[in-house]
């Protein structure tokens, strides 16, 4: 449930963005007075604003989802920020590179929290978000284990920026529901279960 909460506000900005030629011209025309920007019906340059704006009301309506649900945490609101200050200046400028370069800050930034916490705090970000359900004892390996996120992190927000300037931008509107929010995470995912695998054998149960 809380994983399809999170996909939500990207599959709407993909739906937004290819649907948006096919929509009535009355529907359009209203949603252009909601977000007070001009959109031309059938413009397919105009696909990228509109989808921008769905994006930032879907945000907005996922952290109420979530605080709703008492999920929502400080990665979901700093998501949001950066969503409505990248989306904001996309609308305003009229300038698509803001919120192209959206995911990139989101990610880089986390990878910053993350390596920084190696020095703030006694534990690192990882070890306070995993310890309760990774029977690991081995401070070695949480530490090993939160450079791989930040890793993944810097991976991550090159991969966005390579492929929104190397790619046509249809193109990085899917890599960006497809790529960077399904497949990437996945196969991070893969990758960390079997580093961790002979850690969580040898660690024996938590205590």
């Amino acid at each position: 449930m809380k994983l399809f909460i999170e996909v939500i506000p990207v599959a709407l900005f993909v739906a937004g963005y290819f649907f948006f030629p096919d929509l009535p011209a009355g529907w359009v025309e209203s949603f252009s007075e909601l977000i007070r920007v001009e959109l031309t019906v059938g413009e397919s340059g105009d696909r990228i604003y509109f989808a921008t704006a769905v994006l930032m009301l879907a945000m907005l309506a996922q952290c109420g989802i979530l605080q709703g649900l008492r999920s929502l945490n400080s990665t979901h609101l700093a998501a949001l920020v950066i969503v409505w200050v990248a989306g904001g200046l996309t609308l305003l400028l009229k300038d698509p590179l803001f919120i192209k370069w959206k995911p990139t800050v989101f990610y880089w930034a986390l990878a910053i929290g993350f390596l920084a916490s190696h020095w703030i705090g006694s534990r690192t970000l990882v070890e306070r978000m995993l310890s309760r359900s990774l029977p690991l004892d081995n401070q070695r390996v949480w530490q090993q284990l939160n450079l791989i996120w930040v890793g993944f992190f810097v991976l991550g927000g090159a991969l966005n920026i390579y492929v929104a300037y190397e790619f046509p931008e249809d193109f990085w509107v899917q890599f960006k529901l497809y790529g960077l929010a399904l497949g990437f995470p996945l196969i991070f995912l893969v990758a960390q279960v079997l580093y961790l695998a002979p850690h969580l054998k040898d660690s024996g149960p938590a205590r």
